[in-house]
């Protein structure tokens, strides 16, 4: 038998996978493990497992968090784009400050001022920004589905970890009841 976890094929970011133990007795013998050892191992990879958790998590969150806003600029830059081609004004209102808000008229324009991160702004052609919106948005989505399947995969490991403890345990109190 296998050691507890052991990467698996499929899994493309290489996180550990633990494999049920179908035979307790055999998996302790093959192990050279005591009981006592081979639940230490196993809640060392329950706590491994849960940050996995926590830190897929938390890049999910701020994945998704970041496609809603990739939405709206795109959206706004196929606006200015359609505005544009007919050659009409963009009537718009800006919030200067809390509660202050200014109307404003916008010349068709073929540029679009874009927001990089880290107070850095470029200035794109409207094709080229709708371009890179769209590909940043697929990239976005692909990524949350990537961490959503390794989420899954993670949560699928944790429920084997803790099951492969209590067939241990379960395993011991047998033993040591005869």
């Amino acid at each position: 038998m296998a050691d507890a976890a052991a990467p698996v094929e499929g899994n493309g970011r290489n996180i550990p996978a633990c494999d049920f133990i179908d035979n307790v007795s055999a998996f302790l013998a093959d192990q050279g493990l005591e009981p006592e050892a081979a639940i230490k191992r196993h809640d060392e990879l329950y706590r491994q497992y849960s940050l996995m958790k926590q830190s897929l998590s938390a890049k999910h969150g701020r994945v998704l968090s970041q496609i809603p806003g990739i939405e709206a600029s795109l959206k706004a830059v196929r606006m200015l784009k359609t505005k544009a081609e007919a050659g009409e004004d963009v009537s718009s209102t800006f919030k200067l400050a809390d509660n202050l808000f200014a109307k404003a008229k916008v010349p068709p324009t073929q540029t679009v001022g874009l927001w990089l991160g880290a107070n850095v702004m470029l200035e794109y052609p409207l094709d080229e920004a709708e371009s890179m919106l769209a590909d940043n948005l697929e990239t976005a989505q692909k990524r949350a589905s990537g961490l959503e399947t390794d989420l899954e995969f993670v949560q699928e490991q944790i429920v084997t970890t803790e099951v492969n403890m209590a067939r241990i345990y379960n395993h011991d109190v047998r033993q040591k009841r005869k």
